[in-house]
């Protein structure tokens, strides 16, 4: 019978239609099927809702077959532990918010959040409405969950973390966002702070659970390594939407006491709109040491750095860039992130599409792509670095299956071995310890129409589901051996203990969702392989194999990479000559050749010519990207803001460089290693990198613009030119500051077309009240001081663009 009441008020309705509109509009139909109780909240279950924590959300629904899985693959202690974190994983995921240390304001933002928490903000009264948020700053002394006020130990060995989590302020789902029911006023009450906030760079919204593995990438330091220092090489393979790229860059930032870090960090993803994403999201903060590149993980591209060709320069004079360059050895990487695409079983909490779409056959489908991410993530590793896997699913299929059968393929623990996690972190948050072979492969229909088979080894699998099945006329099925626990290897099985698994644990403060994470480091020399064997480099080159090169511990890494002729990591040639991986010897001239491979021969002596090399048909040489810019360049910019650059200045002279292109060249500020790699610039991978200060056309000529008035700034380069720049600034005090932009905003508002009115409104309406409540009578530049009314009366005369900055 089809009833048209509402369970949860109990109103009565003329029509389903009127029904349902009432359940979107109040909110009640998410509360009527939860009184309906979720597939494992069957009678006389202890984590059943009886209601009586009322400020807590409602449960999801769950999935029986999700329950049932888990709880036969072990992965908690216990069914009661299981039972536990699955009542738990129903649950909303708070709202998690990341200091970034490294802004100017991050003391101000944390004294902001501790506001909120004392209620002393937006006359907040009820304590029931705000509990006091939780948190997390990670130290050596082994304090991780406590109130703002902390004291760091040995903070070169540990990255300062602080984190904010609201309780009672909750990830909402696209139907909820469009609620006008007002059951989120108390966390709309101070959206307008934290988005101020993020506009500034200063936070992050970031869950607790995603912070982890940046963390433990940066503690888990080599034996060779004494703390961590600006001065790594860091990639991230799968960085979008990159709120781990940005912790990783606030950490370069934070462990250097110079401007602008000397290390890289390379952030890369598949997808060009969340790219874009990314790079959009990290112009609030400085980002000199990053390049954004477009590609698939799974290839990777090996990037070289530079080796000027002696006495090879495009012409005279001081500054002129070298241009004709050859490529050197490969960028080896200190440390490499993996967050690999997952099924995302462990984010129930904040997306709950995920308890009705959950099936087995989609992990399956996943596991040979993420075999592929960790492989690649391992080859770009020096001899000593750490690559952090992780992923948002508490499947061993994605996780331990993954890890494990890649290192089985590289050589085994000989090669690669996964170091234990912190222990302070382990501790604290109660991470559960990886799976050592236990676990079971199931059929791909598991959980549909009663199937709940689960297999201890392929040769227990069916035939029609067996994958790698090479016979002509059958379809592979979804099952592939390397999902198995390794049989042979036992030093493995132990070592797969290492890994950790995150579940949300509220009682201790951990109230996040699901996640793994495994750290894993290189002990291998030379190119990655099956024993006996060598790989094929996955970004297209074929680098000859170290002849019989034996499996070795790391002695002694990181020496003296840039010059080919010193001892290094190296390995034995057929003739004792020692060979750098990525080394050949040509067959013909048998010289020892690094630059990329061409066939056995080198390009010297092929019979054909590459185009860089025939300089009678007129080839023209490829240019670098970033080339080192002459004084006369940039003297016009410089000269134009009053930025004095000599001995005793601090502004980073040494990292500017200049990219020419065809219509306008950009100013940039970029890392030491960063402007050391060689990049071409017709390569088209590349997104945005470092920080661009400024664009100029690209003219002959230089008189017009000394003037300054074809000088296009950009937002991220506030934060440099407001520091340096001398002339062209007015510093206001913080009531002017604010009368001027408001009236500036007035002014757009006024001469804009409708729709960048109405986008700038929909702007202001999330940051700040009506902007003519803000607006004095009188125009901002009318009262200023005398000091600042000359430099006003310079900007006037002369065209082109000025800063205004405030003085808090």
């Amino acid at each position: 019978m089809k009833t048209t009441m509402c369970i949860a008020c109990g109103q009565d309705f003329a029509s389903r239609n009127k029904l349902f509109k009432h359940l979107n509009d109040s909110g009640h139909g998410v509360a009527s099927r939860n009184d309906k109780g979720g597939d494992i909240n069957k009678e006389g279950d202890d984590d059943a809702d009886d209601g009586s924590d009322t400020n807590r959300p409602q449960l999801s629904k769950g999935n029986d077959a999700y329950y049932e899985y888990y709880l036969r693959q072990k992965i908690c202690e216990n069914e009661q532990a299981w039972k536990e974190a699955y009542h738990e994983l129903r649950r909303p995921l708070p709202v998690a918010y990341r200091i970034h240390e490294s802004s100017s304001i991050s003391e101000f933002s944390a004294q902001l959040l501790a506001l909120i928490e004392k209620q002393e903000l937006c006359g907040v009264k009820d304590e029931d409405k705000l509990i006091s948020p939780e948190t997390m700053p990670v130290a050596e002394n082994q304090k991780i969950f406590q109130q703002w006020s902390f004291n760091m130990e040995n903070k070169d060995s540990v990255p300062k973390l602080r984190m904010t989590i609201t309780p009672h302020f909750h990830h909402r789902s696209k139907s909820s966002r469009n609620n006008k029911s007002g059951q989120d006023d108390q966390s709309d009450m101070y959206s307008p702070i934290l988005h101020a906030l993020q506009e500034l760079g200063a936070i992050h919204r970031q869950e607790l659970v995603s912070a982890i593995p940046p963390l433990v990438l940066w503690a888990a330091c080599s034996k060779e390594e004494t703390g961590i220092n600006d001065g790594l090489i860091v990639a991230d393979l799968c960085a979008a939407p990159g709120s781990k790229s940005l912790q990783m860059l606030d950490m370069l930032y934070t462990s250097t006491e110079n401007n602008v870090p000397s290390g890289l960090l390379v952030v890369n993803d598949s997808d060009r709109n969340r790219i874009v994403t990314l790079c959009q999201r990290s112009r609030h903060v400085p980002r000199a040491p990053m390049l954004a590149i477009n590609m698939d993980a799974r290839y990777f591209p090996g990037m070289r750095r530079r080796v000027n060709r002696s006495g090879s320069k495009t012409g005279e004079g001081d500054g002129v860039a070298n241009v004709r360059e050859k490529s050197g050895y490969k960028q080896k990487y200190d440390k490499v992130l993996c967050d690999v695409p997952c099924t995302g079983d462990g984010t129930t909490r904040k997306n709950k599409q995920i308890w009705n779409a959950w099936s087995i056959a989609h992990s399956m489908s996943l596991h040979r792509l993420q075999r592929k991410i960790l492989r690649r993530a391992m080859e770009l590793l020096r001899p000593g670095g750490m690559v952090v896997y992780s992923t948002c699913s508490l499947n061993p299929l994605e996780d331990e299956a993954v890890v494990a059968s890649v290192i089985g393929d590289v050589g085994g623990v000989n090669a690669m071995e996964i170091v234990p996690l912190p222990d302070w972190l382990v501790r604290k948050c109660r991470a559960l310890n990886g799976l050592n072979g236990s676990w079971h492969v199931p059929n791909p229909n598991f959980g549909k129409k009663g199937m709940n088979d689960m297999y201890q080894s392929f040769q227990d699998v069916p035939i029609e589901h067996q994958g790698g099945v090479k016979d002509k006329g059958k379809k592979g099925g979804q099952i592939n051996p390397s999902m198995f626990p390794p049989e042979k290897d036992s030093e493995l099985l132990k070592q797969l203990t290492n890994c950790g698994r995150f579940v949300p644990q509220p009682s201790i403060g951990f109230d996040s969702g699901g996640f793994f994470v495994a750290c894993i480091r290189r002990l291998h020399v030379g190119e990655l392989g099956p024993k006996g064997k060598t790989s094929q480099s996955t970004s297209g080159e074929s680098d000859m194999a170290l002849a019989e090169e034996p499996m070795q511990e790391i002695t002694a890494t990181r020496n003296n990479e840039d010059n080919p002729n010193e001892a290094g990591d190296h390995g034995p040639s057929a003739d004792g000559r020692c060979l750098r991986e990525g080394d050949w010897i040509c067959v013909s001239c048998k010289e020892i050749n690094f630059a990329r491979r061409g066939g056995s021969k080198c390009f010297g002596c092929k019979a054909r010519k590459p185009h860089s090399l025939q300089k009678d048909k007129g080839y023209k040489i490829q240019e670098p990207l970033l080339v080192k810019p002459g004084k006369s360049e940039l003297e016009p910019f410089f000269e134009f803001f009053g930025i004095h650059t000599g001995l005793r200045s601090s502004f980073p002279l040494n990292n500017v460089r200049l990219i020419r292109r065809a219509k306008e060249h950009a100013i940039v500020v970029v890392s030491e290693a960063l402007s050391k790699l060689s990049i071409s610039k017709s390569w088209s991978p590349v997104r945005e990198l470092g920080i661009t200060l400024a664009a100029f056309p690209n003219n002959e000529s230089h008189e017009h613009i000394a003037q300054g008035c074809e000088f296009r700034l950009f937002d991220e380069s506030l934060s440099i030119l407001a520091r340096y720049a001398t002339r062209r600034h007015l510093k206001l005090h913080p009531v002017p500051f604010q009368n001027a932009l408001a009236q500036s905003v007035r002014l757009l508002l006024e001469s804009s077309s409708p729709a960048e009115v109405e986008r700038v409104k929909a702007t202001l309406d999330r940051s700040v009240p009506a902007v003519s409540s803000l607006c004095q009578r009188d125009m901002w530049y009318d009262s200023l001081p005398d000091s600042m009314a000359s430099i006003w009366a310079q900007c006037k005369a002369s065209p082109g663009c000025f800063i205004v900055s405030c003085e808090c």
